[in-house]
């Protein structure tokens, strides 16, 4: 995952992402190119390179 610049290693069905003060519904997912981009307000916030088939309600975790 790409987050600010930032590489990071993201495994599905082991890692989740941890989002805090927003809920599942304000995020958006879409697929681009085989990478997962992660949509806040209309801006992409995070790329998870090479990882497809994310779901907000398994994939994440959303704190207040």
């Amino acid at each position: 995952m790409t987050l600010g610049g930032a590489e990071c290693g993201f495994q599905r069905g082991v890692d989740v992402i941890g989002v805090g003060g927003i809920s599942s519904a304000t995020l958006t997912l879409n697929v681009v190119n085989g990478n997962t981009e992660v949509g806040l307000l209309g801006k992409t916030v995070a790329v998870v390179n090479g990882v497809i088939g994310l779901n907000v309600n398994t994939d994440f975790a959303f704190v207040s």
